[in-house]
């Protein structure tokens, strides 16, 4: 039942998602100022599908994938352990590229399934050299801190009304606080997540739109040149990993 509303909240999440995708994508690739009610009317109909899907699949991917990076940074000098969070990091990669969640601007915009889209996204930030970028994009630990701190705010608010009430039902329904805070605000936060993801691949898709300023070709700039202030993540020392 938990998993169930998890799942349903994610695909609300995805349909404001695709919904918000689908307006800010037809402004910068064709310069239409579409109905946000026809949008979200071609969400829940043609789009359905693929938000469904990529509700299923892309936090379990994205957590796995964050899974394989740690084991990968935390391998240290053991070889065997080397090959096996190599393995599993190549594979994740593998898996991301045909599941991620820059996959709904392009279902938003063009109707693709949603392995096509992932796909296709994906290739095209490859072919502007914009995988770095996006990699280093932090909107989606922003989303993710938010809902946590709005789920221990619920708790925080219904633990103490609570006490004074039911004192029973504490532990309960603080439980239940703090996971409908935490998807509540989630659901809330797909605009500024959809925003941000729609800028990155409508920029992936034609660069040259005048509506797009020079952030990203500048980051792109400091990348190649070696000057980035964003610096690979060390490896654990030695004195550390016992």
């Amino acid at each position: 039942m938990v998993l169930s509303l998890a799942w349903t909240a994610e695909v609300m999440r995805n349909v404001a998602n695709v919904t918000v995708c689908r307006v800010i994508a037809l402004y910068y690739l064709r310069g239409m100022q579409s109905s946000t009610e026809f949008c979200f009317q071609r969400a829940l109909s043609k789009n359905l599908g693929s938000a469904c899907l990529g509700s299923l699949f892309v936090p379990t991917i994205e957590a796995l994938r964050i899974v394989a990076r740690g084991l990968n940074l935390l391998e240290g000098e053991n070889e065997f352990l080397f090959c096996c969070a190599d393995c599993c990091l190549r594979v994740m990669e593998s898996i991301f590229r045909r599941g991620n969640g820059w996959a709904y601007v392009q279902i938003a915009a063009y109707g693709k399934g949603f392995v096509k889209a992932s796909q296709d996204t994906w290739e095209l930030f490859q072919k502007r050299e914009m995988v770095e970028v996006v990699d280093s994009d932090i909107t989606s630990a922003i989303c993710f801190l938010t809902g946590v701190c709005s789920g221990a705010i619920c708790t925080i608010v219904v633990a103490a009304w609570t006490a004074t009430v039911h004192r029973g039902y504490i532990g309960t329904l603080s439980v239940l606080a703090t996971f409908i805070g935490y998807l509540m605000t989630r659901i809330a936060m797909a605009l500024p997540h959809a925003c941000v993801s729609c800028y990155y691949v409508c920029y992936a898709e034609n660069p040259q739109n005048r509506l797009f300023d020079t952030t990203i070709a500048d980051r792109l700039d400091l990348i190649k040149s070696g000057r980035d202030v964003v610096v690979p993540t060390p490896r654990v020392p030695r004195r550390f990993q016992r």
